[in-house]
């Protein structure tokens, strides 16, 4: 023993917040969601919620939701942010406590969701266990809050979604891809992914979305196939996550070809067909508060990728514009260690000198060292006073703009593979 007596003893413990762990730093899938509701507990293969969830390793039986019917008619997700950030954004469109709960089970409580019931308090802190409290106003957080999202239109079935003019030959209409013999395109390596840009070959107009995408045959010259090619023997290795080497992603495929013949082959067409949809609208849907003059305003922006509606998103932006003008208290207490508290969770406050309890939501916590016996351990919390909201009216705002008229759907762009590490934009 390195200690004359056993109470001497040092015991470290490491813990980790559930939502700080490796599982919830995994990215989403590139893909398109179509017809999906925001939470489906009866049909989980067509839930957003159940979809997100699943890429942090949480199943239907470790969630605590409800349905919300709403439906999203094409949800495209980029892969570009966490599940954890990508379910965030969705609890600020739908104004849902969202946090992993004392039994480790992930909550999503919304007032969106079919019959609504205001969550119950976990924890109550009174006299008995308040070992310290402060209390500080919260200043005004934001009187005008908007959203915006888009809407998309299908355009016609198996239309032409990219057509690669590598030494493209407007009287043959013809391109011209060398493949070496035994090469992969657009290569070197097996892994190189040539990536499909979807775009309208007549006007170069980017298509921000595509479902039902085909996989292209192989042919020779003048086949009538999506690819075609003259000697060699061209073959396709993947294509839109048939293997792992490649994903269907919404705006783009990703193909591998390999000429699997000891003599060079030349690509003569590559063309990919799905359906296309175009942006439709982009709408904002704002709420402020009135009278006030534009220097007086505070703006909150509300992530749009999940809005469904203009009168959903005025429920939203309602609801965050009166909690963030309506005067509120932040309370500072010090109680005994509690491990399993969660930022979001729903607490009761009873602290002295109150007239009556109040129900206030868990803004942060920190467990500091006790440097010492563990029954001096202590965890620090602020909590955020709550706020009844009930929604009226109309939003003050909503604004729709159209097509090319809102500039950035347009993209004009040229077909040339442009090789960026191991992948090709085409």
């Amino acid at each position: 023993r390195s200690q004359d007596n056993q109470y001497h003893d040092t015991v470290t413990v490491d813990m980790e917040s559930r939502d700080k762990q490796l599982a919830m730093k995994r990215r989403v899938e590139p893909k398109v969601l179509v017809n999906y509701k925001i939470c489906n507990t009866v049909s989980v293969e067509a839930s957003i919620m159940h979809e997100l969830a699943s890429y942090m390793g949480v199943g239907a039986g470790n969630m605590v939701v409800s349905t919300m019917n709403y439906v999203k008619p094409y949800l495209p997700l980029y892969g570009r942010q966490t599940a954890w950030v990508e379910l965030r954004k969705m609890a600020d469109q739908y104004l849902g406590e969202m946090y992993f709960r004392y039994d480790g089970k992930f909550l999503f409580d919304s007032r969106f969701q079919d019959n609504y019931v205001e969550l119950s308090s976990e924890f109550r802190f009174e006299l008995s266990n308040i070992a310290n409290i402060l209390s500080e106003g919260i200043p005004i957080l934001a009187n005008k809050v908007n959203t915006e999202y888009l809407t998309y239109e299908a355009l016609s079935v198996d239309s032409l979604l990219y057509r690669n003019t590598d030494n493209y030959d407007v009287a043959t209409q013809k391109c011209a891809i060398a493949v070496a013999a035994n090469a992969y395109w657009p290569g070197p390596g097996a892994g190189d992914v040539a990536q499909l840009n979807y775009k309208n070959p007549a006007t170069g107009e980017r298509y921000p979305i595509a479902v039902t995408v085909s996989t292209p045959d192989l042919g020779a010259a003048d086949s009538g196939t999506a690819i075609e090619s003259t000697g060699g023997n061209l073959t396709l290795v993947s294509f839109n996550g048939s293997t792992g080497s490649t994903a269907q992603r919404p705006d783009s495929s990703e193909i591998i070809l390999l000429n699997d013949s000891s003599v060079a082959c030349t690509i003569n067409k590559l063309e990919i067909y799905g359906t296309p949809l175009s942006v439709q609208s982009k709408r904002l849907v704002e709420d402020r508060e009135s009278g006030l003059d534009d220097w007086e305003y505070i703006e909150k922006k509300i992530p749009g990728e999940y809005a469904v509606s203009d009168a959903q998103a005025h429920i939203t932006t309602q609801w965050w514009k009166d909690l963030g003008a309506t005067p509120r208290t932040l309370y500072k207490i010090v109680v005994d260690w509690i491990p399993q508290v969660a930022k979001g969770a729903l607490v009761t406050l009873a602290a002295p000198g109150m007239t009556a309890s109040l129900v206030c939501a868990v803004e942060s916590f920190q467990h500091p060292s006790a440097n010492g016996p563990m029954s001096k351990q202590v965890t620090t919390i602020a909590l955020k006073e709550r706020y009844d909201f009930v929604p009226t009216g109309s939003a003050a705002v909503i604004q729709e703009s159209f097509g090319s008229q809102t500039g950035p759907f347009i993209v004009v762009e040229s077909s040339e593979a442009v090789r960026q590490g191991g992948m090709y934009r085409c």
